[in-house]
């Protein structure tokens, strides 16, 4: 069985990661966020059968996107849209693992589908974007300055989440039956808050366990 850590930091707070926790109540819950126990519980066992660390790993997924809507987002997701994520960001972690890299990848994959990474790229007419993707031609165009000021790695990583997330793939998906979950605004706080998670707890080294 896979390990998780003890602790995660989300924002300024510290989470408790309870696990393998056995839901006495309902035994047919794998995972739990409490904001306000701060706590995340993740049960090793799924009907009464022991669970792959694929399934653990992204329960986990579930429950730190609830903590992060909590924390950077206040609590705007519904479930659905949290189980849409969970799927979503498994699958891009899993297929990217070039993307909190201390370098720049070359290119991303969504949900199969190949995007040529364009940075450092200079814009003609996009003044005050920092990140744009161009789906017809299947290209994420990111800045390396705005105003003459030189932008730091971890905000190009967080414009290259922020334009993930504005594609269509992952539109159509989120936005499948019911209104798209995040404005722009909600959007790049949801963005910030990922990957502060994903750095500070090095998310990453449980999905180079999965590969092992």
């Amino acid at each position: 069985m896979i390990e998780l850590p003890k602790t995660v930091r989300i924002g300024g707070f510290i989470y408790d990661v309870i696990y393998p926790h056995v839901f006495i109540e309902d035994f047919d819950y794998t995972g739990s966020c409490s904001y306000y126990a701060q706590e995340l519980k993740i049960s090793g066992v799924g009907n009464s059968v022991e669970r792959s660390d694929y399934s653990i790993v992204s329960t986990f997924l579930h429950e730190l996107v609830h903590a992060i809507d909590y924390v950077y987002c206040g609590n705007c997701l519904e479930e659905r849209s949290v189980e849409k994520l969970e799927t979503l960001l498994f699958s891009i972690i899993r297929s990217n693992p070039l993307l909190f890299s201390e370098d720049t990848p070359k290119r991303v994959d969504i949900l199969g589908n190949r995007y040529e990474v364009l940075y450092p790229h200079v814009f003609e007419d996009a003044e005050g974007n920092l990140s744009i993707i161009d789906m017809s031609r299947g290209v994420i165009m990111i800045k390396d300055s705005i105003d003459s000021i030189v932008v730091k790695k971890p905000i190009i990583t967080v414009a290259l989440l922020f334009s993930i997330f504005c594609s269509g793939e992952i539109k159509n998906i989120l936005g499948d039956g019911e209104e798209y979950p995040f404005t722009s605004k909600k959007l790049k706080s949801f963005c910030n808050g990922l990957y502060q998670v994903i750095i500070d707890n090095n998310i990453e080294e449980l999905f180079r366990k999965l590969s092992d």
